[in-house]
């Protein structure tokens, strides 16, 4: 058993291989995400320029974020695939084991990882979620003090009278 498909043993047919199905996507992604946020951000500024209200300062906040978002987003997928496109193709010109053991114990589950992060990187960049993570990173005493709001506390100036009723009977 050769590990992966036996024709990327082949250097020519491996070469294609990874150029087309991996390097070609990574750097179609990047390519894409770059040109897309710089897009953003330029009809943004367009924007901005002709629009001084309220309203306009509180869209371009958003655009910024989304921004950002689309940026952590795109970003996952190329940090877990290019280190291991690029070790595939170092693999092919020069056979080593120290890069077997690279790409078999650390970089052949990396994109699994990134398929993990994904849904927190979307959950982190929703507002509500990020002002309670900010405050319980940030803050973690004021955080403390806030959690403990309900106490009870002693009423002074009033009195209260109890009456206690006998269960049994005054036979006096």
């Amino acid at each position: 058993i050769c590990g992966g498909p036996c024709y990327s043993l082949e250097l020519g047919l491996g070469l294609f291989d990874w150029v087309g199905n991996g390097i070609s996507m990574e750097l179609t992604t990047l390519i894409v995400n770059v040109i897309v946020t710089i897009r953003h951000f330029i009809q943004r500024y367009r924007m901005k320029r002709a629009i001084l209200t309220v309203d306009g300062r509180r869209q371009w906040n958003r655009s910024v974020k989304l921004g950002a978002q689309l940026i952590a987003i795109g970003m996952i997928y190329v940090v877990g695939w290019v280190p291991y496109s690029l070790i595939v193709l170092i693999q092919m010109f020069q056979s080593s084991q120290e890069l077997v053991d690279i790409l078999s114990r650390f970089l052949a589950y990396l994109p699994y990882l990134q398929e993990l992060i994904l849904p927190f990187v979307a959950i982190l960049y929703m507002p509500e979620v990020k002002g309670k993570l900010v405050a319980l990173f940030m803050f973690p005493c004021s955080n403390m003090n806030r959690r403990h709001q309900n106490r009870i506390q002693a009423i002074h100036n009033q009195t209260i009278t109890t009456h206690i009723h006998s269960r049994i009977p005054n036979h006096c």
